[in-house]
């Protein structure tokens, strides 16, 4: 296969059409996304098979030959979208940049730990609470003091025995019961009689949290808790286990923390199990965040820009994950997010939080859809055209001035596969997105056996 000589430009080009506003489509252009406009994030809608994955397939195969740092989520296991990511990286010279995450082939996939580069000990706890499915605030914050408690424990642990080796999701798992936690409280007493590389003002601070924590009823905890720990089950147990739960350390953050060339494939295969499915993808964006939160504190943007793609993006969105969208601009990140319709996002943050990370994407793109209430609300984004008309009575010719919205629900509902409508800085378009032909390189992963 030939390489073809590396081009950085200031753009990615999606396909071509015409203006919105060019109702007789006499100027034909290309429909371009300028990066600089792409830091604001992409959400892209549409119905299954309307041509999201190929949309995806030109948006990345451009980023990585522009030198982009990336991140690919894909929960269909694609196999054409991963050749055309590898493909453009041996054109490109960036074979070494790849890297795979995978629960379906966890023997071939990195092992990584996502609790192993952190600033803050929040840090640590975002990321072990960031996959419980749970909407009621109540029930995410006894998560979220049950995990600090385990947490902090053991970190005091490790710096009384001058342990340096991470924290993992299977050490928090290990206590993550009231059993657990008792034993956590009663190491930490016998370390607050001669303590001597942790301060006593931490091991109180610690040890009234962990008996708040446990004051509760055992089966009030069990109760409360189980959230949790079908969650650490998920991130231990398993494929997922195989590939986060028992790393010492995390090579992605590493290279991404160093401003080192990365393309991060995660396959997140959800026909095959969607709650472990939606745990990783859930997981590998937190720690992304992370690694732009410290970014953002030392005022260090990204050398490289950093292009995330989240296909089926309902399933991979978190408590928190609203602060990603909003607050990456300045890191140099670009996220671009798909999904098939609004409904999904409110199913899975709520109405409130699914407005607030739409209001943070400054770029629409919608191809077919087939919910008539996502239609209705879309159609409003391509604004109004005035029109006059000619009354006639019997001494005067008057004109009356009417507004009528440019676009149609009906017209989201009929469009054809891998034709769309734009909304963004650029302009509004209705176009085609590109032909997407075969790639040279095919790749074949191993078989798989089922067992009996």
């Amino acid at each position: 296969m030939q390489e073809k000589e590396q081009e950085y430009k200031e753009f990615i080009e999606i396909g071509a059409g015409f203006d919105i506003n060019d109702l007789e489509q006499k100027n034909f252009m290309s429909i371009k996304m300028m990066n600089a406009n792409r830091k604001g994030h992409l959400f892209c809608f549409g119905t299954t098979g309307s041509g999201k994955s190929r949309l995806i397939e030109v948006m990345v195969e451009q980023d990585i030959k522009n030198g982009h740092n990336v991140v690919i989520i894909d929960p269909k296991i694609d196999n054409e979208l991963i050749s055309r990511a590898y493909q453009a990286c041996v054109q490109s010279d960036r074979m070494n940049d790849f890297m795979l995450l995978s629960t379906v082939y966890p023997d071939i996939s990195i092992k990584i730990n996502p609790l192993a580069n952190y600033y803050m000990v929040d840090e640590i706890i975002n990321h072990t609470v960031a996959s419980v499915p749970a909407k009621d605030p109540f029930f995410y914050s006894i998560a979220q003091e049950t995990t600090s408690a385990i947490v902090y424990s053991r970190l005091i642990q490790k710096k009384e025995n001058r342990d340096t080796t991470p924290l993992t999701f299977y050490d928090i798992y290990s206590y993550a019961s009231h059993a657990g936690l008792t034993k956590l409280q009663t190491s930490l007493k016998g370390i607050k009689l001669s303590p001597r590389y942790v301060l006593e003002d931490d091991l109180e601070l610690i040890l009234n949290l962990l008996d708040n924590v446990l004051s509760s009823p055992i089966e009030y905890f069990g109760k409360v808790t189980t959230t949790l720990r079908t969650t650490l089950t998920q991130l231990t147990i398993g494929s997922v286990g195989r590939v986060v739960g028992h790393g010492k350390s995390n090579a992605f953050i590493d290279k991404l923390d160093s401003d080192q060339g990365v393309v991060m494939y995660v396959q997140t295969p959800s026909m095959l199990s969607k709650l472990n499915s939606d745990t990783l993808s859930k997981t590998v964006l937190s720690m992304i965040q992370s690694s732009i939160g410290r970014r953002n504190v030392d005022n260090r943007p990204f050398e490289k820009p950093l292009s995330i793609y989240i296909d089926e993006a309902s399933n991979s969105l978190y408590m928190g994950i609203e602060n990603l969208f909003n607050k990456s601009r300045s890191a140099n990140v670009m996220i671009s997010a798909f999904s098939q319709s609004f409904a999904d996002l409110d199913d899975a943050v709520g109405e409130e939080k699914a407005k607030m990370i739409l209001a943070n994407t400054n770029t629409k793109i919608f191809l077919k859809l087939v919910d008539i209430e996502t239609a209705k609300s879309v159609a409003q984004y391509g604004g109004e055209s005035i029109q006059f008309s000619s009354l006639i009575s019997t001494q005067n010719l008057m004109m009356r001035e009417d507004k009528k919205e440019i676009l149609e629900p009906r017209m989201f509902l009929d469009l054809k596969p891998r034709e769309f409508f734009y909304f963004g800085f650029e302009g509004n378009y209705k176009g085609k997105v590109q032909r997407v032909d075969g790639t040279e390189i095919k790749v074949v992963m191993p078989a798989q056996k089922t067992s009996r």
